[in-house]
Order: structure tokens, then sequence, then C-alpha cells
């Protein structure tokens, strides 16, 4: 089965060995038609194209004005990119290395990282580094930082610098002499980086979407063996994601103040489709800079792009099937850096049935939803039963093999599941017929053996599970429902379908605590966080604690049966989790506010909404004494409500299906 599905492309990469977790994600996108976007990409692509020739033009002319190098210099220095060996981040953040060398950040910005690069150095002379810090579209605010949109600072606590010569170990730290930023932020002047004054630490404000640099000289220059080792260490723990989004470090040869741009403000970002066609073209770095209308074109550019990805045609995600099938083989005692046998897509045997035609996901649905199938119509209505009434016809929805419970009404499951494929597999057809059936409808109540006429066996003693179905079926809520039913009394349940996931109030720093890493977790606003509880968010290792008491999966692992448990944690947890509490206050103000005259008639509202029945004399009575106890007690009206709504609310016929 395996074989099926390990012919699709792949859809993650390790970005770093070296970082556990350090996965990019590009999944397997199919573009969906948008005539109306696609006209208007195409008539910016036509004005892109013209600039690029423009462009071309222009640094043609250029060119000739300055004699074609590599690397690029700047009034007699030389000024060369590094190319990391490493590059790790103390976060385990994803990173893309960019065609202009540069290094990209990518994913959730971390509020505090340190960034470590790693490179080998050539032979020859080594006066100072260079950092640049570029803007780039896909930052908040093109950045640089990894903040927000409105203010993409960084702050840049420590520039370590060490050089490991070859043959030996231990590090040599380098010292600098003078440091030079295309601007210091007040009180954060890059000066204070090497000596250590003021906040010790480089910054931009308020000088944002756009690229910095900043040059540090050494104090004594150099002359480096070839495969010396170079280890920059960026720490920024400022907070806040004030983080370098994208960085490009140089290697300095000659005058350090010589290689500094002639400009303040560096160019601005060519686009990386640009980049690709201009690839390995050489071009005077000050020539480019400092030229208005190069300079113009290239902001032109720029602009189109931006609003060319604004552009992008919606994608969903699909699994694509690779022209050469994947080879899938089994693995020695499990391992699956021991691959055995080779083996091919297939089915059980035992079943009989065997798919038809070319060996592909295709045919292996087809192969599923077959008549001649006896499996699938089965399991699936056994499911839908075992929902409605608690428990399946095979008790162990979730295995139908030797290992699984024999069907308590064998003839039944069989036409529940021919009816389901006759009915063109209509889930609606199959939930209709159950609940419209006199095995549904029937009471939940236990008669009582001792008093009927003539006596019986007790049903309870000789089949307390209902197997037999001798009464409808009553078993407690799942979590998410025993939530939507609370803030449905109460008036509270937002019925608004899709959107985003819902944040209710949950334990300050859970998520913290259990991942380690600082989440941020804002409780959703409004009606927002009333929504139903399949919208609740979900953080895999730290799921939401209120459902998680009601035996809801940590979804660490796919579950098809829940387990029903009776505990004082969800008594607790009904009484003192923020949602059920502000459901009670709702529901409250929902008796108060009824048009009973006296409190028994409130009480009898209450419970009509509740429970959708009248309430016993003797509860009248107990409900009653308990207004009264808890508004001699409080003198509040609200209060004494309070106190009744939450009985209500706790009773187990609250929370109890049936």
């Amino acid at each position: 089965m395996l074989a099926y599905f390990n012919n699709t492309e792949k859809e993650a990469e390790r970005t770093n060995p070296k970082t556990p977790g350090s996965i990019q994600f590009n999944g397997s996108p199919f573009k969906l038609s948008d005539p109306a976007k696609e006209a208007e990409r195409a008539k910016i692509n036509s004005d892109l194209a013209t600039l690029t020739d423009e462009i071309k033009k222009r640094e043609a002319v250029l060119a000739k004005t300055k004699s074609p190098s590599s690397p690029p210099a700047v009034n007699g220095s030389v000024v060369t990119p590094l190319v990391p060996t490493a590059f790790l981040t103390e976060s385990g953040s994803e990173f893309e290395q960019l065609d202009d060398k540069s290094i990209l950040l990518k994913g959730e910005a971390s509020p505090n990282d340190t960034y470590t690069f790693e490179t080998a150095l050539t032979a020859g002379p080594l006066s100072g580094l260079k950092l640049e810090a570029l803007a780039h579209p896909s930052l908040p605010g093109d950045g640089p930082g990894r903040g927000d949109a409105g203010r993409p600072n960084f702050v840049l606590e420590g520039f370590d610098v060490s050089i490991t010569l070859p043959g030996q170990k231990s590090p040599q730290r380098v010292k600098f002499s003078h440091a030079f930023a295309s601007f210091s932020q007040k009180a954060f002047d890059v000066a204070n980086l090497i000596t250590g004054a003021g906040n010790k630490s480089w910054a931009i404000n308020p000088q944002f979407h756009r690229s910095h640099w900043a040059v540090f000289a050494f104090d004594q220059p150099m002359n480096v063996a070839a495969g010396t080792k170079l280890s920059i260490v960026l720490r920024q723990h400022f907070g806040a994601s004030r983080t370098i989004g994208c960085l490009r470090l140089s290697s300095i040869r000659g005058d350090v103040e010589s290689a500094l741009p002639v400009e303040e403000e560096p160019k601005e970002i060519v686009p990386a489709t640009a980049k690709k066609k201009r690839k390995g073209e050489a071009k005077p770095a000050a020539a480019v800079s400092t030229d208005p209308i190069l300079a113009k074109l290239q902001r032109q550019q720029t602009a189109l792009q931006r609003k060319l990805d604004g552009l992008k045609p919606p994608t969903s995600e699909v699994m694509r099937e690779l022209p050469t099938p994947r080879m899938t083989t089994l693995f020695k005692r499990g391992e699956y850096t021991q691959p055995g046998d080779a083996v091919t897509a297939g089915t059980p045997a035992i079943i009989g049935l065997k798919p038809s035609g070319t060996a592909n996901r295709a045919a292996l649905a087809r192969w599923l939803v077959s008549r001649d199938n006896p499996l699938t119509a089965r399991v699936t209505v056994n499911r839908w039963w075992a929902e409605i009434f608690g428990r399946g016809i095979v008790s162990t929805v979730e295995d139908f093999g030797i290992k699984g419970e024999p069907p308590t009404h064998p003839e039944l499951l069989d036409w529940l599941a021919v009816d389901f494929m006759e009915h063109g597999w209509s889930m609606k057809h199959i939930l209709k017929k159950i609940v419209m059936s006199a095995a549904y409808r029937q009471s939940s109540a236990v008669q009582d053996s001792e008093s009927s006429e003539p006596p019986i066996v007790s049903a309870t003693s000789s089949d307390p599970a209902n197997t037999l179905l001798w009464r409808g079926p009553r078993f407690r809520m799942d979590a998410e429902m025993i939530r939507d039913n609370a803030l449905s009394i109460a008036g509270l349940l937002s019925l608004n379908k899709g959107g985003p996931s819902i944040r209710p109030p949950q334990p300050d720093g859970l998520w913290k605590k259990v991942g380690g890493q600082d989440y941020k977790y804002d409780i959703s606003p409004g009606e927002a966080q009333f929504r139903r509880g399949i919208y609740v968010v979900l953080k895999r290792g730290s799921p939401y604690p209120s459902f998680m008491n009601f035996d809801a999966s940590q979804r660490m692992a796919c579950v098809v049966k829940r387990s029903r448990s009776n505990t004082p944690l969800q008594a607790l947890t009904l009484l003192n989790d923020p949602v059920y509490v502000e459901a009670t206050r709702a529901f409250a103000q929902r008796i108060a506010s009824s048009s009973g005259t006296s409190p028994e008639q409130k009480i009898e509202c209450a419970f009509r909404i509740a429970l959708a029945r009248q309430p016993s004399p003797t509860e009248t009575t107990v409900l009653k004494r308990l207004h009264d106890q808890q508004l001699a007690a409080t003198k509040k009206e609200t209060d004494a409500w309070y106190s009744v709504a939450s009985a209500i609310l706790n009773l187990d016929e609250c929370i109890t299906k049936g």
C-alpha cells in the first residue's frame, strides 16, 4: 500500500543537517485559474521585460567606463562576498541562500536569535569585513528586520569574529579598530559593537524599509593562508524579533575606508528574476549605486516585481505523481535506514479484488469504492453508527481485522453497507435512515426489573453495553460538543463558518513552557472566541487543555475512537475554565431576564433551555433553596442566578447525550 503513496513529489527538504528541525516545506502547489489576475500579470510581465532590456542596455554603457574585474573593486580595495560553508541559527529558523550570495531567513521569526556564519578563506591579505542587512520583499515592510511591518528594525548586540589557521584547533579572536555604517540609530551607534560603549548595539531606527551596511576594520591587517576558517557570530537578543532578515558578509582587501560605498544609502534590491538573467556579468558596484538613470530603472523594476508578487495565482496543495515510480522497499526489522527487497504497489491478497489499470492512486481510489470491496462501505457506516449510538456494530471501529471484535448484528451491517452504495454513497441518506429508526428513537431510560410485571431479568446486568440495542443511546458527549453545548445554552455560540482558527482562553505561557520556544498566543477577540470547537487552534504536543480533560486526542497520531472517562478534573474544568465561567455568567443573565416572575418560573425556564424538559418538584425546591442562600449571602441577584446556572451546567444530564 505504501508504494501507491511513495510515488509523489517530495514536499519537504532538510535545509541544514546540523540543525534539528530545519525543514523547508516546499509543498506541491497546483495553480488555480483566475482570468482577471492572469491578464494583469501578463501586462506586468511585459512591462518587466521592457525594463529588463533597458537595464541591460544601461549596464552595458556603464561597463564600458570601467575595466571588468571580479570580485568588484571599490577605489582600489577589493570587496568579495563570502560563501558560507555552514550557517546556523540558534532558533533553528529556516533560510535560503540567494543568487547574490546573501542569506534570507524564512518562516516564523523568533523573538531572539544568534547567527553563526562559517566559511573557508582563500590565501591573501585581509583587512576588514563588511556586513549588509538587506531589504527584501518577503520581509515584513521589506525589512531589513524581521519584526513588524511598520518598524522592521534590527538590533545587533554582538559581532564576534574568530579565525582558525590550518592545522590549528584553537580559534583566534579578531579585534577591530574602527567601524563604519550607512546609518546608526541614536544611542545605537555601530562603533558600540567594538568599543562596548552605550548600548553595545547597532540599530537603524527610523531608516526602515531599505538596505544598510556596516564595515569593520581589523586592528591589524593580516595575510591568511588557504583553508583558514573564518567564524562570525551575530548576537541579536533584544527581543520582539528585532533580528536581521536578509544578510550578506564580504571580505575586504586593501584600504578599508576606501571600500566604503560612495552613497550612505545602498542601492535597492534587484528582484531575483533580474538577478538570474544577469548572473555572471561583471558590474562596477560604485557605478551601479551612483548612476541615477539605472537607479530609477531598478526602482521601477522593484515596484513592478512587488506588484507581480502580490498577484500570484491562488494555489491548492496536491499530490503530484512522478513520471518514473520511486522504488519502495521493505525495511529490515522496521529500520528505515536498512532497505530490503523492493516491492510494487498492490492491495491485500486476502480481499481477493485487485485494482485494474496502472498502479497509481487513481486505481487505488477506484478499488476502494468498488462494490466488490467488502470493507469501505462497512467501515464507513459502522463509524457513523458509532457516532450516533456511542458504540459501533463492530465495537472496534479502528480494527476490522482478526484482532477486532465481531459485529453484533452482521446482517444489519451488510444491509446498511449495501443501502449506502445503492444510494450514491450518500451520507445524508444513511444518517437519516439511522436516526429515524425505532432502535434510535426508543427511550434511553433503564427499566426497573424488580417493579416490572411480570419480573424480568435485569438488562443492565445482562447487557450493560447495550449491544442488543434494548434501549436508546446514552453516553457523555465529546469535548468539542460539551463546549459548544454550554455556549449554545448561554446564547454565546457563534455559528460563523470557515475562516482562521480561533484561540480561546488557556493558561498563560502554556505554549512556551511545553514547546520550549516562545510562541505568541493571543486570545481571539469578540465573538470569534465563541465559535464552534472544530475551529479551536491545534498545536501538537500542547493541545487545548480543556479538550484534553474530556479525552480529546493530542493529534500526535491518528485516533479513530476516543476513550470516555469520568474524572474529578472534568468537574473542575466545568466549574473554573474561563470559557465555562463566561458561559455560566451569560446563562445566569439569560435566566434572570426570562419572562418568569417568580424564582420557580425562572428555574423552569432554565431547565427547558438547558435540558429540554420540566424540572421535577424536588429539583425546583433544591435550586430555589440554592438561589435564596446565595442571594442572602451576596445580596446580588446576578450572583444568585450564577450559582443556579452553574449547578445546571454541571449536571451529568447536561453533558450527556440521551
